[in-house]
């Protein structure tokens, strides 16, 4: 197995037609925001994207989502851009304080671990 070790994606990352993303274990400390929220709550943010346009979304066929055992995981949003998103493991994310409203978007999702 290998742990994704950095606190953030690399920007130069292919990620239009993933399907799944498997990152338990990780360092990363929030994923997925978008500038819906402008005001950093805690140190800088990941940003996929500027916006939830459909021509702008990054990870639009992205199904499978595994933050499990990411302990440093602070805050995760932004999923209007995963309209395509089924499952959301967030498995001992122990340090989880802020999920963003907008997985009302995620109209498809069946799965969500949150144990």
């Amino acid at each position: 197995m290998k742990i994704f070790p950095s606190k953030s994606i690399p920007s130069d990352l292919l990620m239009k037609n993933l399907v799944a993303l498997d990152m338990s274990y990780s360092k990363i400390e929030s994923f997925g925001m978008s500038f819906s929220n402008p005001q950093p709550t805690e140190g800088k943010k990941m940003q996929l994207s500027r916006s939830c346009s459909k021509a702008e979304r990054l990870l639009g066929s992205l199904k499978i989502h595994n933050l499990c055992f990411s302990e440093q995981l602070r805050s995760l949003g932004g999923f209007c851009e995963f309209p395509s998103l089924k499952s959301l493991f967030l498995k001992n994310c122990s340090g989880l304080i802020e999920a963003c409203e907008s997985i009302q978007k995620c109209y498809n999702i069946i799965h969500v671990d949150l144990s």
